[in-house]
């Protein structure tokens, strides 16, 4: 990380809304663009939050146990409410962290 940062100034871990909200100041009179100090800023904010996030993913599917064993035997309508339910599942994950747009997957 660029300079040691904080995630916010209360050491804090970024919001959706921080990031919508953010506000970059301009650089030096001549200069394009954004003042490129607090911009690396920023980006160290979102680095940690995101390799916080992470972790905790990690940390979650290592102590998790497998919520769905299937029956010996499943009819077609069976393995499709199931296949519901895993989807409905994986729905609510996905809202709680948020969209995923990176190299890495999620689950």
């Amino acid at each position: 990380m660029r300079g040691g940062a904080s995630l916010t100034p209360m050491g804090q871990l970024l919001t959706p809304e921080d990031i919508r909200t953010v506000a970059f100041r301009k650089p030096a009179l001549g200069r394009r663009g954004y003042d490129e100090e607090g911009v690396d800023a920023f980006l160290d904010a979102v680095e940690q939050t995101l390799t916080v996030l992470y972790a905790e993913i990690a940390r979650l599917r290592s102590g998790v146990q497998p919520v769905y064993e299937p029956p010996a035997s499943t009819s077609d309508g069976a393995v499709l409410g199931e296949l519901a339910q895993i989807r409905a599942s994986l729905a609510r994950i996905e809202a709680a962290v948020g969209p995923h747009r990176g190299g890495d997957p999620l689950f």
